[in-house]
């Protein structure tokens, strides 16, 4: 039995288009009703790291590993540039020194974070003047080279903060003009994008802490009647609620931690005669307790020659506040159990400006 097959072409077409048509009807003579066959995958590179040393999963620490404090902080005099590291354990202080990751440089307003057990930093880079966000990380005895990775798409002038929240990292930074608040979120692979916090102008110097499984951020605002008291507002992980203001007059210069189920903001004084000293007052959840109806916070006694950034962490059932001073170098720690703060310096430890802490 011969079969017959129809294609439909016009004289005017020419003769290519009907040979053209015959051909692609011989070649699916007969398999009319058969599905057309899937095109092969087209391979999909590796994405790209965004950590110099990605893992699948978290290398596990040491079992012998005991959490410390870390005091990273910029050298003194010409080292400015250069960042020095310190370890305390409870009872000693090791041996501050230099953070050897070739191309490291840091300026002020750097930040710390210890995430899927590494330790991170992130900074500007004082030796090429840009507003890109680096960092490296440290694990296994080792840091991640210097000056090589940034955030991508995100910029800007001094002024970051960064915490743990949810099972992801979260970074606070002033944007660009400064005057905004933005925040990047990094899972410990890739960074989701930078985003709009939308709330007023901040100046800068701001901390943000997890309390009650809600981010609270505390930020000065740059204008009007509120402009020298700390504002805050908290994330859920879905929504920013509204923002709220603290009674107490306060100059750039803030840090939060949580400490026996309460959230502590300690902040640097308004004014000639108290911008030097640190106050400080706590949230229960619900209300601040203002322990201090007269100044709306309480002073940390023996505290008054306050420079620059502070910063805080909570480690064996004491809370620790560092800083510098204005009338020399040295670091300085306030070291608070529940009823008093006692002041100590540092041993061996100078700056220029700038300290960071975190315990890892």
């Amino acid at each position: 039995m011969h079969e017959t097959f129809r294609v439909e072409w016009a004289p005017n077409q020419g003769i290519s288009i009907l040979y053209s048509q015959a051909a692609e009807k011989l070649a699916t003579w007969g398999h009319e009703d058969e599905p057309p066959a899937l095109p092969e995958p087209t391979p999909q590179p590796d994405p790209t790291p965004q950590d110099p040393k990605p893992e699948p999963e978290p290398e596990p620490q040491d079992p012998d590993h005991k959490a410390k404090i870390h005091l990273i902080h910029r050298g003194a005099n010409n080292d400015a540039d250069w960042p020095y590291w310190s370890t305390f354990d409870g009872q000693t202080w090791s041996k501050d020194y230099k953070v050897w990751s070739f191309g490291l440089h840091i300026s002020d307003s750097f930040c710390l974070a210890s995430f899927q057990k590494k330790l991170f930093i992130f900074h500007l880079n004082p030796q090429n003047h840009k507003s890109q966000v680096f960092y490296e990380s440290y694990a296994s005895g080792a840091w991640t080279r210097g000056a090589a990775t940034t955030i991508p798409n995100t910029v800007t002038s001094p002024g970051m903060c960064a915490v743990t929240f949810q099972g992801k990292l979260y970074l606070f930074h002033h944007g660009l003009p400064q005057e905004k608040l933005r925040y990047n979120v990094f899972n410990g692979r890739t960074w989701e994008g930078d985003t709009d916090i939308h709330i007023d102008d901040v100046t800068v110097g701001f901390t943000a802490v997890v309390f009650n499984d809600k981010i609270y951020l505390f930020y000065l605002p740059r204008y009007g009647f509120s402009s020298h008291r700390y504002a805050y507002v908290a994330f859920d992980g879905r929504r920013w609620e509204k923002a709220h203001t603290l009674a107490r007059l306060a100059t750039s210069g803030v840090t939060a931690a949580v400490y026996q189920n309460k959230l502590y903001l300690m902040h640097r004084g308004y004014g000639e005669a108290d911008v030097k000293k640190l106050w400080y007052n706590a949230f229960d959840g619900k209300r601040w307790i203002t322990l201090s109806k007269k100044t709306g916070a309480m002073l940390i006694s023996d505290c008054d020659d306050i420079e620059g950034d502070i910063c805080s962490v909570v480690y064996e059932d004491k809370m620790y506040v560092f800083y510098k001073k204005l009338s020399n170098s040295g670091v300085y720690r306030h070291v608070f159990d529940g009823n008093k703060w006692a002041g100590e310096q540092v041993e061996g430890v100078q700056t220029a400006k700038g300290v960071a802490s975190v315990v890892h």
